[in-house]
């Protein structure tokens, strides 16, 4: 039972009367959808008055955190609930009951619940219990988001290897290499709370005694096996490739204590095919060699000491492309500045349609298409040629932008399908952009493409606004992108499935991440699944002179906060940027607090402009010491806007490219832009030969001690 709850005279007035309550929302509502609030935490939206109903899998059952009230927890595809009633238990449920129920939504010192129930039925027994998913003591505590929505609240949740001690009056504190959070013993599960290291699994529960209801957030166990000892040594962080050959790929990690280290992989998920032991330490540093070149594998590492066995998660990697040439070719929309070339002269005033057009004219195998919004006529008759002569075609679009295409391209026989497919209910957009040229053929991987970039396949986006695209020949990538492909397709074949299809949150993280393509470092996160917000941070952590980009939405405050982090702490650094002027005023924007405005102004202003572009700057790029070819210039690109949205909801790709030569190019782009927008500072870098390509790559930043 909840901390007091017993204080509250709220009493069933009525079970099963469905048939004569008025209900203000009819159909089953997503469970996501019910946790939208104000700003104070209290709920908001179409949902925070009247009746609704729910339908999920029974998290935690009748009897556990209460013997004389209703107080289960259930959950869908989308996040978790409470459902409470004071007063007899209508119905007993279990542990993987399928259940659906009709109340009001209310709150309860923070914590969302369906409430006032007058429908409970059990639809079906003895269902899978939805994973746990795994978060850390930040994330606990990071529940309440910037949109003011709690995606995570009643979940249920594990964190791993994390330290018990007690607070006192139920409360415990939990501890990992992430921070401190709380954990809540509720008296009637009868459970005896350990302290030292453990694995614990619950329900995450808020408890919030004033607003705004922003804040105490705690896990809650149900049963003594949800908490496990931790045995062996605690993982500081996960394996990370450092270095990727054809035939080999290393691999950097740390202990916390001192720990034998062993590095198990194969094709297959067991991991079987072999292993490599490294010595007592605690920054372990191994190679998987013999590989085969361009394959995919997976990993798992496993350290012990004299305590036991701990192991990481279960991850994929690649070797690097033995056939694949590697190309990368960069095209811009509007004017570059080439007499800043360091080896290559940007392709500027592109009319990109073109050179799409080019790619989907010479496919012989297949084309898999993922696009937010697709309206370009003449793209869309390359597609039917390629329909016509054999090539076969999968496409997938945003919902709300499905009626585009329909006539054109499903009445000639090509399936297309949008993020309301199968089980999916497109609450995020599908935002994603890009091509798959010919990889489902398997006799040859050297006209392997992938096309991407912030540009939509509409004239606006090809032709007009600014934006960027780049192609890859890369068969290694390809396959990375196929994958996450096949994963909204539902299937690897060439008839969707609707059963298997995920979109927005209900995405895995399934793809590799790292890859040595052309001697170049090559990263690549998928949202919502990938956490490619982190992975952006990083990349700005990495800079050490200097970060330029063009942005068409800026509201995150996660990337706003590493920028600023960046720009004020290391003496020297340059911060250069241009905001779509037509942006900048949405809540959250971080074009105010950069440019000196409101309460949470920066003491010191970058040199910022708002876009001085006839059409929009749809860019969404970034370039960390684009201009200081000896400190590992990096790109950031892809169709990832900065916002809470793409980072949690929206179907996006970012891909990060370590390569002095590409930052180049969109430098050549960025000062256009720059210029355009009013900015006039000296340009500073040093203009010099990057230097050879090596056969395989490095990542210097995972190189040194994590």
């Amino acid at each position: 039972m909840l901390q007091n709850k017993f204080s509250f005279s709220r009493l069933l007035t009525a079970v099963f009367l469905f048939a004569i309550t008025f209900c203000a929302h009819s159909q089953i509502v997503s469970i996501a959808d019910l946790h939208k609030n104000t700003s104070t935490g209290e709920p908001a939206g179409s949902y925070a008055t009247g009746n609704v109903i729910v339908q999920g899998i029974v998290t935690c059952g009748t009897g556990v955190f209460s013997d004389t009230h209703l107080d289960i927890y259930i959950q869908d595809e989308t996040g978790g609930i409470n459902c409470f009633n004071y007063g007899s238990i209508p119905e007993n449920v279990k542990l993987g009951d399928k259940v659906r129920l009709m109340g009001t939504i209310e709150h309860y010192n923070g914590l969302t619940e369906l409430s006032d129930i007058s429908e409970l039925s059990v639809i079906n027994s003895d269902n899978p219990v939805p994973d746990a998913k795994v978060m850390t003591c930040r994330d606990i505590n990071n529940t309440f988001q910037a949109d003011y929505s709690e995606p995570d609240e009643s979940r249920l949740i594990r964190v791993k290897n994390v330290e018990i001690s007690t607070l006192g009056n139920g409360l415990y504190q939990i501890k990992d290499s992430t921070g401190t959070s709380l954990l809540y013993r509720d008296a009637d599960t009868g459970l005896d709370i350990p302290t030292g290291r453990y694995h614990v699994t619950g329900i995450l529960k808020q408890y919030d005694t004033s607003s705004p209801y922003t804040d105490g957030y705690e896990i809650c166990p149900r049963y003594p096996s949800d908490i496990i000892p931790a045995t062996g040594p605690r993982f500081i962080s996960q394996p990370a490739e450092t270095d990727i050959g054809q035939t080999q790929v290393r691999f950097v990690w740390e202990t916390l204590s001192a720990s034998t280290a062993e590095l198990k992989w194969g094709k297959t998920p067991d991991c079987a095919q072999g292993s490599t032991a490294g010595q007592t330490a605690t920054r372990h540093d191994l190679t998987i060699t013999s590989l085969d070149p361009g394959t995919l594998y997976y990993g798992q590492a496993f350290c012990s000491d004299s305590t036991g066995t701990s192991e990481s998660g279960l991850f994929l990697f690649n070797t690097a492309s033995a056939q694949a040439s590697g190309t990368m070719h960069v095209y811009f929309t509007q004017s570059v500045d080439t007499t800043l070339a360091l080896n290559t002269a940007a392709c500027g005033d592109q009319d990109i349609s073109t050179q799409l057009i080019e790619r989907i004219d010479a496919a012989q195998y297949s084309i898999d298409m993922c696009m937010y919004s697709f309206t370009h006529t003449s793209v869309m008759s390359a597609l039917l040629n390629a329909h016509a002569r054999g090539v076969k075609l999968r496409c997938i679009v945003e919902a709300e932008n499905w009626g585009n295409i329909h006539d054109r391209l499903e009445l000639h026989g090509i399936t297309v399908i949008t993020d309301e497919f199968g089980n999916n209910d497109g609450d995020g957009y599908m935002h994603d952009k890009f091509f798959i040229f010919d990889h489902r053929d398997s006799t040859s991987r050297t006209d392997d493409w992938i096309w991407t970039g912030s540009a939509n396949a509409s004239y606006y986006g090809l032709d007009l606004a600014a934006e960027n695209a780049i192609e890859i020949n890369d068969d290694v990538l390809c396959r990375a992108y196929t994958r996450e492909f096949n994963e909204m397709w539902g299937t690897r074949g060439d008839t969707p499935n609707a059963d298997s299809s995920r979109f927005g949150s209900r995405k895995r993280d399934n793809t590799p991440h790292r890859f040595s393509i052309g001697g170049k470092w090559v990263e690549l996160y998928m949202s919502p699944s990938d956490q490619s917000e982190r992975h952006i941070i990083n990349t700005i952590q990495s800079a050490e002179k200097s970060i330029d980009f063009c942005i068409f939405s800026f509201t995150s405050n996660g990337i706003e906060n590493a920028l600023r982090d960046r720009f004020l702490n290391v003496p020297g650094f340059t911060l250069r940027g241009v905001f779509e002027r037509d942006n900048i005023n949405h809540w959250g924007a971080a074009w105010p607090p950069m440019s000196g405005d409101g309460d949470y102004a920066w003491t010191q202003i970058p040199d910022i402009h708002l876009d001085g572009e006839e059409r929009s700057l749809h860019h969404k790029y970034m370039l960390c010491d684009a201009a200081f070819p000896g400190h590992q210039p990096a790109v950031i690109t892809g169709s990832h806007n900065w916002s809470i949205s793409a980072n949690t909801r929206n179907d996006e790709n970012v891909l990060i490219i370590q390569d002095a030569d590409i930052a180049n190019q969109y430098y050549q782009e960025f000062i256009e832009r720059y210029r355009q927008a009013g900015g006039s500072s000296p340009l500073t870098g040093v203009r010099e030969n990057p230097g050879p390509r090596q056969n395989s790559v490095q990542n210097p930043a995972l190189s040194q001690p994590l």
